[in-house]
């Protein structure tokens, strides 16, 4: 009787190539996919397959199309071959490979505040993997801050994928309607200070104070932390002033510089009315940390001392207008970080 061949696979081809053996490199298919495999014997032979991990969706006798399931690891094609002399050839064997790459798992839905980035990506190792992000990056991770889905596909050595999806939410910030900076001038003893914003839940004021509205009596600049209902945060100051000679001259006793966009640097405003005016900036040590001569920047300063951001910290500047008069500003700024 004739010997069977080794048993042999093919995606599409309808050409049979044989499996190699084990103890080699096995070949390796994508657990889900389809591949056909077949043999050749004798004329009017029947073939008996037996798939273990598999399933056989057509059986054309000398050949079948096999769907492999996703189970990891090596799995055994068998098939025994009857003549039409009711001869029974010896089973062939052969192992095949599946490949099952796990998901991704980037978890569930996340949520950010507007102007924040998070990085989202996958912890799960893979043999020589590719990774592919619908925004085009080929990163394990990426950092992202817009509104959206973001879909990654990760390709193994084999060529098997895996995909997996992310609907990052971005949440507005709050609204602080604080207004503009006033001064405690004649019969006004107390300013009442305004933060109420819709969907805040806390507030916390530089004096400690915790409710959406508070009464101050004294001249200083105020600042408050609002947080709303997404657990976004956000911070403004107002300059109540007292009657003084400079009382046009609003100078901020906070500011945050973190790059979004809002009260970013120290501005102290209508001081370019004073073209020759000068301003200091003292740490809590005496060592002067900002400088400006002759005019303050109309940008304002950023908080950075020789191109380095400077801690969060109170700092002391001294201003002098330089216009013929004594007049002279000083107090403390707070850097908000």
């Amino acid at each position: 009787m004739k010997k069977v061949s080794k048993i042999a696979f093919l995606l599409i081809s309808l050409a049979f190539l044989h499996l190699q053996t084990y103890g080699q490199n096995l070949p390796v298919v994508c657990g889900g996919s389809q591949v056909r495999y077949g043999v050749t014997g004798l004329p009017g032979s029947n073939f008996d397959w037996v798939i273990e991990g598999g399933i056989i969706n057509v059986n054309y006798n000398d050949s079948v199309d096999v769907t492999w399931n996703n189970i990891q690891g090596i799995h055994e094609l068998t098939v025994t071959e009857y003549t039409v002399t009711n001869c029974v050839g010896a089973p062939e064997a052969d192992l095949v490979m599946v490949s099952v790459p796990s998901n991704p798992d980037l978890g569930d839905s996340m949520k950010t505040c507007k102007g924040q980035s998070v990085s989202i990506g996958t912890n799960v190792s893979y043999n020589q993997p590719s990774y592919q992000w619908n925004t085009g990056a080929t990163s394990k991770s990426i950092i992202v801050s817009n509104q959206g889905w973001y879909k990654l596909q990760v390709t193994d050595s084999a060529g098997c994928t895996v995909k997996d999806s992310l609907y990052l939410a971005v949440n507005a910030l709050p609204v602080i309607p604080l207004g503009k900076d006033t001064t405690l001038c004649g019969t006004v003893t107390s300013i009442a200070l305004n933060a109420e914003s819709p969907g805040g839940l806390f507030y916390l004021w530089s004096n400690n104070q915790n409710s959406p509205v508070i009464d101050v009596d004294q001249p200083a600049t105020y600042w408050v932390k609002v947080t709303n209902e997404y657990g976004c945060e956000k911070a403004d100051t107002i300059i109540v002033n007292e009657c003084t000679v400079a009382t046009n001259i609003r100078v901020p006793n906070a500011f945050t510089p973190n790059g979004d966009n809002s009260n970013d640097t120290w501005v102290i405003q209508d001081l370019d009315n004073y073209p020759k005016a000068s301003v200091e900036v003292y740490d809590r040590w005496g060592r002067i940390v900002f400088q400006a001569k002759n005019g303050f920047p109309s940008g304002g300063w950023d908080g950075t001392c020789r191109g380095k951001n400077l801690p969060m910290d109170s700092y002391f500047y001294f201003i002098k207008l330089n216009d013929g008069s004594t007049t002279s500003l000083k107090g403390s700024v707070t850097i908000i970080r």
